[in-house]
């Protein structure tokens, strides 16, 4: 083997290295400013006017998400079944009273009313964790940032 071409292995080597780093790098970079999903609020409805207590009954949130209960009617409790995920429970709902919750874990919830005539009826929050949000410009950046390595690489290598 010749000495030229012996540099030019080490040469393409240290530029292989280089290129793999920067691509790395702008991975990182674009996983690293991928901006958080905003909570979302939800509602559901408490009335003895529905055909089931709660409305709707099931509700598919994110973790970081807000489920507000609103008494339409009567008088009512929003309380999570033993052993959930998180647990809560409302003091007694008069007409237009409110109860939040903001959920932190991904399970799902099983709530019920502890008044005695709402005996049976139940709802459910499947809490989920958020898919991410990817930004497309982040994207068109990353690939941009690899062509321009891979052209650099191929012209060293031409060298």
């Amino acid at each position: 083997m010749s000495a030229t071409h012996i540099g030019r292995t080490k040469k393409a080597g240290s530029t292989l290295i280089l290129a793999s780093l920067t691509i790395a790098l702008a991975t990182v970079f674009v996983f690293a400013s991928t901006p958080t999903r905003a909570a979302s609020q939800y509602s559901v409805s408490i009335s003895d006017n529905t055909a089931t207590l709660f409305s709707p009954q099931g509700i598919t949130v994110n973790v970081g998400d807000t489920v507000t209960w609103t008494c339409q009617d009567g008088s009512h409790t929003v309380t999570s079944t033993p052993n959930d995920t998180q647990s809560f429970s409302s003091p007694t709902l008069t007409e237009g009273g409110t109860f939040s919750v903001a959920f932190t874990s991904a399970g799902n919830q099983t709530y019920y009313s502890t008044n005695p005539s709402d005996q049976g009826e139940v709802g459910w929050v499947f809490v989920q964790q958020p898919s991410p949000e990817f930004p497309s410009f982040m994207l068109y950046i990353t690939v941009a940032a690899a062509v321009i390595v891979g052209l650099l690489l191929e012209r060293r290598l031409r060298a």
